[in-house]
């Protein structure tokens, strides 16, 4: 039996086709692949995998806590076999690696890197990764509340608090679902290029709750 793995960091493109459309995302995932990335974005990988503990840092600063699981100590998250499918026939599993999670195990931490200050609304194309986060550790027990995002920058950073919402995780799960569905029939027809606009208001459940401009706290 063959199990297919869709990683959080990829909802984006699963769903929306953030950087890689829908079809091509499955179709790489046919073949064991993952999308590459363009020789241009590679400064932008780096800036994130060298800053990331920045992001940590501006979270003990404002919380007064050390979390769990960050840095060199992540933790991998998994449900295996998410479709609930027979153990003899091929599966689809999802996973996630936060960037931490707190002492209290209710709050997600994760940290977005950006080379220049260009967030002062909040990302939306950022909810798949925040959201899949939240349904994957709350099914596997953890009582998720929140997350906080932290978009670390050289001139700014700024701590989003992203309230859980299980009308998003159910839209999430509707359009992550046709897609791994799609991905066990070996084939794109019936993907949609772009998936129903969500209904609700997704903005009730987003708010900036500290801005840290440098020198001047």
């Amino acid at each position: 039996m063959k199990n297919l793995n869709l990683r959080s960091s990829q909802f984006s493109n699963y769903i929306f086709g953030q950087y890689t459309p829908r079809k091509e995302m499955l179709e790489l995932q046919l073949q064991g692949k993952e999308p590459q990335i363009p020789s241009h974005m590679m400064k932008y990988v780096a800036h994130g995998n060298l800053n990331e503990k920045m992001g940590i840092g501006f979270y003990v600063k404002h919380f007064k806590q050390i979390p769990k699981d960050y840095l060199k100590d992540q933790q991998n998250y998994i449900i295996r076999n998410w479709l609930n499918l027979p153990k003899s026939k091929e599966t689809v599993s999802i996973s996630t690696t936060p960037d931490g999670i707190s002492q209290d195990e209710n709050t997600i931490i994760e940290v977005k890197c950006s080379t220049r200050d260009k967030y002062e609304q909040f990302n939306k194309l950022w909810l798949p990764q925040v959201y899949g986060q939240q349904h994957i550790l709350s099914s596997l027990g953890k009582k998720i509340e929140k997350t906080y995002l932290i978009n670390y920058t050289p001139t700014v950073c700024r701590i989003w608090q992203v309230d859980y919402s299980q009308d998003f995780i159910n839209y999430l799960i509707s359009n992550l679902s046709e897609f791994a569905e799609c991905l066990l029939k070996g084939k794109a027809n019936g993907l949609a290029d772009k998936p129903e606009q969500f209904e609700g208001n997704i903005d009730e459940s987003i708010k900036l709750i500290k801005e840290y401009k440098y020198g001047n706290d």
